[in-house]
């Protein structure tokens, strides 16, 4: 991003024909726009579905004292052979219910491991929140920045908004402001 604003500068104040032989400046800068915009757009929709299956897994957690109950009602569903789509819906929510429930146990207990002891958790664990938690990680660790790079980015954009105002705005010797702003931002 700061070769793109440096050449976009370089190229509009001093007009490098050779500039344009290599790199097609605006489309680099239109290029690296929309790239920020999509990864925006991204970070926001990882968001809004992190939330809504967090959303369904804390009503899913809230249902599990009634497991033996929701399991009969998902069974006589089955076995109901011409369902309504009121009976299909109800049917397809059992189900995720279940399969919900079936994670659950198979985080607490897996089968595909050797029983080496009682495996039990305790009766207020929210595996719900667990998931949240992790799937919330995930999320912030594709989107992460530290500190110091919002910092420079920042800073970079200040010393380039005042290059361009000093150089925009300058009659006399423009060329020395901008030289010594870069010189400034690369040292």
């Amino acid at each position: 991003m700061f070769v793109a604003m440096t050449l976009k500068i370089l190229d509009h104040y001093y007009q490098i024909s050779l500039l344009d032989l290599y790199v097609h400046v605006t489309g680099l800068s239109l290029g690296l726009l929309l790239f920020a915009f999509l990864w925006a757009v991204l970070g926001v929709f990882m968001a809004i579905m992190t939330n809504v299956y967090i959303k369904d897994w804390k009503v899913h957690e809230n249902n599990f004292p009634q497991r033996e109950r929701i399991f009969r009602e998902f069974e006589d569903l089955y076995l109901e052979a011409n369902r309504t789509r009121k009976q299909q819906k109800e049917f397809n929510q059992k189900k995720k219910e279940l399969e919900y429930f079936l994670i659950r146990q198979e985080f607490i207990s897996p089968t595909f491991l050797p029983v080496v002891g009682e495996d039990f958790l305790r009766d207020d664990f929210d595996f719900a929140y667990y998931l949240g938690g992790c799937m919330t990680k995930a999320s912030s660790e594709s989107f992460r920045y530290a500190v110091s790079t919002l910092w420079a980015v920042f800073f970079s954009m200040a010393i380039y908004t005042l290059a361009y105002y000093f150089a925009a705005n300058s009659t006399v010797n423009r060329n020395f402001y901008i030289l010594n702003l870069m010189l400034l931002t690369y040292s």
